[in-house]
This record gives C-alpha cells, sequence and structure tokens, in this order.
C-alpha cells in the first residue's frame, strides 16, 4: 500500500513536471485546442524597412524563441486569439519572392497546411504588384489584407507562435 502512494505521488510529479508551458512574455492559447500553442506580438517598429520587408521570411520570431514561428492561424478562434494583438498584425503567410504571385501560391511560414482562410473584402488582391505578405485586420471587417511589407501600411507587429508540442527543428536555426 505504501508502495502504491510513493509510486502515485512520484507519478504526480512526473506528470506536474512534464507538462509543456509557455516562455516567460508569451501567452497561452485560450481557445478549443489553443492549449498547445504560445503566442507573443513582437514590435517591428525599430527595423528598418527592408528587416520589416524580411520578418516573415527571414523568422524573426526566432529572436525569441528558437521554436518560434511567424503565426499560422487554422480556425476562426485562432484568428480572434491573434487579433487580440491590435490592428494589423503581421501573420505567417506570405507568397515566396521566386513564386508567381497568385491567391494559391499563399504559404505559412512554418510549413502547416493552408487549411483555414479569413481574406477581408477582395482580399487579396496585389494592389501595386507586390503584395506578398498578410496582416491581421481589428478595422473595416475584421479580415485579412495582403500587403507590401514595409511600405508604410503594412504592420508594426508581428504574431509569433510556438507548438508546445513540435521537437525543435535543429535544422532551421
Amino acid at each position: 500500500m505504501l508502495v502504491a502512494f510513493v509510486f502515485g505521488l512520484l507519478g504526480g510529479l512526473i506528470a506536474q513536471t512534464s507538462a509543456a508551458s509557455c516562455p516567460a512574455g508569451w501567452d497561452q492559447g485560450d481557445f478549443y485546442g489553443g492549449d498547445r500553442y504560445c503566442y507573443k506580438a513582437v514590435d517591428l517598429t525599430g527595423l528598418t524597412k527592408q528587416a520589416r520587408q524580411s520578418a516573415v521570411t527571414s523568422n524573426y520570431c526566432k529572436k525569441f524563441d528558437a521554436r518560434a514561428y511567424p503565426a499560422s492561424i487554422h480556425s476562426r478562434d485562432e484568428d480572434v486569439w491573434v487579433r487580440r494583438y491590435g490592428n494589423q498584425v503581421g501573420i505567417g503567410l506570405y507568397v515566396r519572392q521566386c513564386a508567381t504571385w497568385s491567391k494559391e501560391n499563399y504559404k505559412w511560414r512554418d510549413h502547416t497546411p493552408l487549411d483555414y482562410t479569413n481574406w477581408w473584402f477582395k482580399q487579396p488582391d496585389n494592389n501595386g504588384g507586390n503584395e506578398r505578405h498578410v496582416v491581421a485586420r481589428l478595422t473595416d471587417g475584421s479580415g485579412w489584407e495582403d500587403v507590401c511589407a514595409g511600405d508604410g501600411r503594412d504592420y508594426k507587429k508581428l504574431a509569433c507562435k510556438i507548438d508546445l508540442e513540435q521537437e525543435l527543428d535543429l535544422e532551421s536555426m
């Protein structure tokens, strides 16, 4: 009986210490299935135009945690969660520079499937011929808009995301 009690106690301690949690300064997702993800909005205002343009493709989020990527969004609940960081927050959806621009060529920076979108009215439109990045808007219908990063109407924050169940990808560091 004592052995069972000690084993049960140790098992409980192991379970408590092995549960993954978010790093300091990151928010744990508060939506169905979101508890396995951590989010952080990072400020890009101090970066040069060129650095803001490459924040998604160069994975600027890795500067804050080696497991982080610009946020991919896979449900309406997650979309609402990410947009709480403010208006025009950059997300990890983009068209690679070497790819021809088309709505079908948008990809998530973390290589997850594009299984959810929330395009704003008449978006994406590639206005000006070089809109390869996406912002999540809070105003004007609360949808996504394609933008040319660094053009002045782009995002000043980038939403970053960590999947706590994903193994650290040492190849991409």
